[in-house]
């Protein structure tokens, strides 16, 4: 078993404190991206590095960014695919294309949340929060480590 890459989040968003962090790791990513209708774990997660999460809060709403790194671009584009699928069906959202500053991107809302998913290399980075504006200055901030 090796050990763990140590990812750093950067971003903070301003007016937010930060309200819970950790790491999630490959058996729970595997669990959360199960299928209701599936006894047993599939290795979706295989080639996991590293992850870490952080949750903000203020007064009204929360911004959750999550960054994970895979042992090889290919893993990461496996798990890409699996956890794109999986928030499409648990939040019913829609994803189009964006990009910012050469960089490509997925972006959605379901109800009043807001979603983000990019992929870069062996790195994935999401996001999700209530606030459009403060993840529209997330997005177009370019603030992905």
């Amino acid at each position: 078993m090796e050990k763990p890459v140590n990812v750093v989040i950067q971003y903070k968003p301003e007016g937010y404190e930060l309200y819970h962090s950790g790491v999630i790791g490959e058996y729970y990513l595997d669990v959360l991206l199960k299928p209701n209708d599936q006894d047993t774990l599939k290795d979706v997660a295989r080639g996991w590095g590293g992850d870490t999460f952080h949750i903000f809060k203020n007064a009204s709403c929360y911004f959750l960014v999550w960054e994970s790194v895979w042992d090889k671009d290919d893993f990461c584009s496996q798990f890409f695919s699996h956890f794109k699928g999986f928030i499409q069906r648990r939040f019913g959202v829609t994803f189009k294309k964006g990009n910012v500053n050469g960089i490509d991107f997925i972006a959605g809302r379901s109800g009043k949340n807001y979603f983000f998913i990019m992929k870069f290399k062996n790195r994935i980075f999401y996001v999700r929060s209530d606030n459009r504006e403060q993840m529209n200055r997330f997005i177009y901030g370019g603030h992905y480590d």
